[in-house]
């Protein structure tokens, strides 16, 4: 089969459509009187004219006549090139010259925003005594490829914030809410202006980081301040003809809180006294209990061990009212306390106790209660 020449391309009414055809010359009557000729057809494409910039040559189609149809194949702001080879039963001569570059007159578009950008999780760094935060996200549609993302971040007000809360009906993350529900969707933007609302943001300090194309998560290594709230933007950017496109951002708000006892791997432990007989009771009841608060210091221990005598009432819950610190010395029949680390469930904070060896359970028998 000779090989093809005089390859062109032509667009269509619809504008991601176009035809390519090429000449046949020096067909012989043996090769017009089958059917078996085959005609492969190759592109390649970049966002330049110049071939060398280009992708390597790629096999969209085979046809058997001597035009082809490209249906929702070209994308905007794209050079494409394309060669033919003529196949039969006997082989091929090779491929053809590459035609000349061919691009969409419809226009490129800036990519849409990154979707459901998120806080999947937070954490407290104890060294940089800051909370780093986990994103995710999902990639935009985009007529060229992704070259990178860009995210920044800055400290907003509180005033801003609520304002943007009530605009878009979305609730702003904060610290704990994004411990518990590693997921929670957030705002995306949704083509706001922003520069006009929030005169508080301390743009100045604002601080950035550059993406792959190719991650869907990262994390704020350097951190964020305690009881602050931040407004974090991601949008990404493409190559085109016309220089660098930046696509449309995507916002989200995150309010941090103080730091917790969330990162704390174990539980409190404490020791009790058995329960008062009821001539203790009664003259429990008759004597005023007064409650202390301490403040818990920043450097205290995952473990503690206290002594305390609690003021039971077996019922239908058991609940702890009172304690009051005792010594340890000459102290006997003590029993195990041990009470879980604190964690948020359903916007509250709860707990569990459990203990063995009480006068109010058997060795086997573990008692939880929700505090909170």
């Amino acid at each position: 089969m000779p090989i093809p020449e005089g390859i062109s391309v032509q667009e269509r009414k619809r504008k991601r459509s176009a035809v390519v055809r090429w000449i046949m010359k020096r067909l012989s009557k043996a090769h017009m009187s089958t059917n078996a000729n085959l005609y492969v057809i190759q592109w390649r494409w970049g966002v330049r004219k110049e071939p060398e910039s280009m992708t390597p040559w790629q096999t969209i189609m085979v046809k058997n006549k001597m035009y082809a149809i490209l249906k929702h194949l070209l994308m905007p702001g794209r050079y494409y090139i394309f060669r033919l080879a003529a196949v039969n039963q006997f082989g091929s001569t090779g491929f053809s010259l590459p035609s000349s570059p061919f691009k969409l007159s419809k226009e490129v578009k800036a990519p849409s925003s990154p979707k459901n950008l998120t806080v999947e999780s937070m954490i407290f760094d104890e060294t940089l005594n800051r909370w780093i935060p986990k994103l995710t996200w999902i990639p935009p549609t985009s007529d060229l490829p992704i070259k990178d993302y860009q995210l920044s971040w800055w400290k907003s007000s509180t005033e801003f914030a609520n304002v943007y809360e009530q605009r878009t009906g979305k609730q702003i993350p904060d610290a704990s809410s994004a411990a518990q529900q590693q997921s929670r969707r957030s705002a995306t933007g949704d083509d706001e202006d922003y520069s006009n609302i929030d005169e508080s943001m301390e743009k100045s300090l604002r601080s950035s980081t550059i993406i792959p194309s190719y991650a869907t998560k990262t994390q704020l290594s350097d951190g964020l301040d305690a009881e602050r709230v931040y407004m974090v933007e991601l949008f990404a950017t493409v190559d085109s003809t016309e220089g660098e496109l930046r696509g449309e951002p995507a916002v989200i708000f995150v309010r941090t809180t103080t730091k917790s006892l969330l990162n704390d791997a174990e539980s409190v432990r404490y020791d009790i006294q058995p329960p008062p007989s009821e001539s203790t009771q009664a003259d429990e009841t008759a004597t005023t209990t007064t409650t202390t608060t301490t403040a818990i210091p920043s450097s205290i221990p995952f473990t503690i061990k206290t002594t305390i005598n609690p003021k039971l009432i077996i019922s239908k819950d058991i609940e702890i009212f009172t304690t009051e610190d005792e010594d340890d010395e000459g102290f006997e029949g003590r029993n195990e306390l041990d009470i879980r680390t604190p964690y948020f469930e359903a916007s509250q904070l709860r707990t569990s106790v459990s203990w063995l060896d009480s006068p109010a359970c058997s060795p086997k028998t573990s008692l939880h209660n929700a505090l909170l």
